[in-house]
């Protein structure tokens, strides 16, 4: 289920992208269980975008030469195609998360 939230997000290029909504999600890598709290936006040609808060909180480290993300200790295998693009987006309206709320 979508909630709704009063932002937008601001792309590298300058355009803008409509938050659909806010949504959090369980997901599973290597039999352990991670929770976090997702904005859901239209993002064209592109599958996903995953923050620098992201990032932060779950201790990701990307090695783009070996192809391989890791989150804590599970590795996982990155995949390229030719539609592979790096996208910078940051928050055009300034928001407050409450401590412990997520």
């Amino acid at each position: 289920m979508l909630k709704r939230v009063n932002h937008t997000l601001t792309s590298a290029n300058g355009g803008s992208l409509e938050i659909l909504g806010k949504t959090k999600l369980d997901f599973e890598i290597d039999n352990e269980l991670f929770s976090y709290e997702f904005l859901v936006a239209e993002l064209d040609e592109i599958s996903a975008i995953l923050g620098e808060d992201f990032l932060e909180e779950f201790d990701v480290y990307v090695k783009f030469g070996k192809s391989v993300m890791q989150i804590g200790k599970h590795k996982i295998r990155l995949m390229r195609n030719e539609n592979n693009k790096v996208a910078r987006i940051r928050l055009s309206d300034s928001a407050t998360i409450p401590a412990e709320s997520i």
